[in-house]
């Protein structure tokens, strides 16, 4: 009769512990997807769309587009949220906010779980060198990373073609492969894809953030009324990017993968200023 109920025992708990690790396994991979070019834009839905066979996903996105949003947080008003659909099923969430606060949004009230791994874009052309700290795709990615979480950025050169497809495939691509061997911590991966052919790509490029940053135009107007007013616009730089760079990987036709820490090594400024001899009211200055 012991030696029965013993054997009982045993095997219920072989059973919970089979069901505990059948539940364990079937947990799924969970992404955030956000941008700055808007929710209804077609890159975030073939980026969607790629990711939607490996893992489970959550869209977060502004209602409208907020390209150049950097990393500001919408502060004034309530922060609304619509149920979006895209092809006649639902998609994901609008949000009226900017891309940062968009990812804010999500993982303090739209998931009910914390993601995986946050991942904006695919964008409406490059976040190249010192592009991204105003671009609000790069800048949404690291709220993640902020936050905790790994984050990708995905960015895709502007062309003719336009096709987002080759940026898509290859963030599934690189995705499956950080899930198997692990992702970076408190880095954004920052993706850039050359806007040409698939057929053209020469490959892929582990890189630093170049100097990149667009030549600023400003035109001064005044209005028949006397009130000044500015016409704005930027071109690209005409100097030639150093080589290991993400600017010259794409001018090459190279997929762009830099890695952007969150945190900057400080020593060296450190070490400059520290030459002051600063005090304040009688108070000098401390150092670490």
């Amino acid at each position: 009769m012991i030696n029965r109920f013993r054997n009982s025992l045993v095997i219920a708990f072989a059973a919970i512990i089979l069901i505990a690790g059948s539940s364990f396994a079937a947990e799924p991979f969970r992404i955030l997807i956000s941008n700055d070019d808007g929710i209804d834009s077609e890159g975030i839905l073939a980026l969607a769309r790629a990711l939607e066979p490996i893992a489970s996903i959550t869209v977060s996105a502004p209602q409208e587009n907020f390209s150049g949003a950097g990393h500001s947080i919408t502060t004034e008003g309530p922060i609304t949220v619509k149920e979006v659909k895209r092809d006649g099923k639902f998609f994901g969430y609008g949000v009226r906010a900017t891309p940062a606060s968009c990812v804010k949004a999500a993982l303090a009230q739209l998931m009910d779980k914390k993601p995986d791994l946050v991942v904006s874009g695919i964008n409406d052309g490059g976040n190249l060198g010192r592009t991204i700290f105003v671009s609000g795709t790069f800048n949404a990615a690291q709220e993640g990373a902020l936050q905790g979480i790994p984050a990708i950025s995905f960015s895709l050169e502007r062309s003719k073609s336009m096709d987002y497809s080759i940026a898509a495939d290859f963030a599934r691509t690189l995705v499956e492969s950080l899930m198997k061997q692990g992702f970076p911590q408190d880095v954004v991966l920052n993706v850039n894809v050359p806007g040409c052919k698939r057929e053209e790509i020469k490959g892929v490029a582990l890189t630093r953030l170049s100097t990149f940053t667009f030549r600023e135009n400003w035109v001064r107007r005044k209005t028949p009324w006397g009130m000044t007013y500015f016409w704005q616009s930027v071109t690209k730089p005409v100097n030639v990017p150093a080589e290991g760079t993400d600017h010259r990987a794409i001018l090459d036709n190279y997929i762009s993968i830099s890695p952007v820490p969150i945190e900057f090594d400080q020593r060296n400024a450190i070490r400059e200023l520290s030459k002051l001899n600063l005090s304040f009211d009688g108070k000098k200055m401390t150092q670490p």
